[in-house]
Formats: structure tokens, C-alpha cells, sequence
């Protein structure tokens, strides 16, 4: 950056001082979104990844809002293999709830 007059050069050195801060700022930020991007990702990939297929359609089901019983007969399991599943489920995405559960499901895009 260039600028030119004598006459405010006390003007000038606190434009840049601010410019320079400013630019700062910005490469800082843009740096965190890259982090938390990648890191995003990587915690999709790695919940993805330890999802079973059977988890996976509970999970899809759950957020269709239906019941462990409703589950079941759809998958032709027990609603006690349905409520195991979504015990596991729960681990898994580190929540405690149905809920929870769908709402970090859908955030992450695994449903």
C-alpha cells in the first residue's frame, strides 16, 4: 500500500496501523473457519464411520418421528433391539436424548 501527502503523514501511519490490524483479523478468521470446517468434517467422517447400518436406519426412522415399536415392526426387530440400537446411537453422538440425537444427526448431515 502507497499513499501519498506530507501534510498528513501523522493521517496516514494511523490508516495503515489500522489496515494492518484490520488485515489481521481477518487472516485470523478466516484461519478458525478453516479449523472448524476441516474439524466439522472430520467428526462427521469419524460418527459416520462408527454408525452401523442398523444405526443408521433407527437413526432415519427416529427422525421420522417414529416410535421403538414402529421402528421395529419396520425393521423386523424387537423394540428392544430398536431401544439398544439407540442406547448405542446416543454413545455415539455424545447426547441423551431423541432429540438430541436427530438434531446432531441432521447438523452433521448423516440424515
Amino acid at each position: 500500500m502507497y499513499l501519498e501527502s506530507r501534510k498528513n503523514n501523522w493521517f496516514n501511519s494511523i490508516i495503515v496501523e489500522h489496515i494492518k490490524r484490520q488485515s489481521f483479523y481477518l487472516v485470523a478468521k478466516q484461519a478458525i473457519e478453516r479449523e472448524t470446517r476441516s474439524s466439522k468434517v472430520f467428526v462427521k467422517e469419524t460418527v459416520k464411520d462408527q454408525l452401523t447400518e442398523r444405526e443408521t436406519e433407527v437413526l432415519y426412522y427416529m427422525a421420522a418421528g417414529m416410535t421403538n415399536k414402529e421402528i421395529g415392526k419396520k425393521l423386523h426387530i424387537s423394540a428392544s433391539t430398536v431401544k439398544t440400537h439407540t442406547i448405542n446411537l446416543y454413545g455415539k453422538l455424545e447426547v441423551s436424548s431423541r432429540i438430541q440425537a436427530v438434531t446432531k444427526a441432521k447438523a452433521l448431515r448423516l440424515i
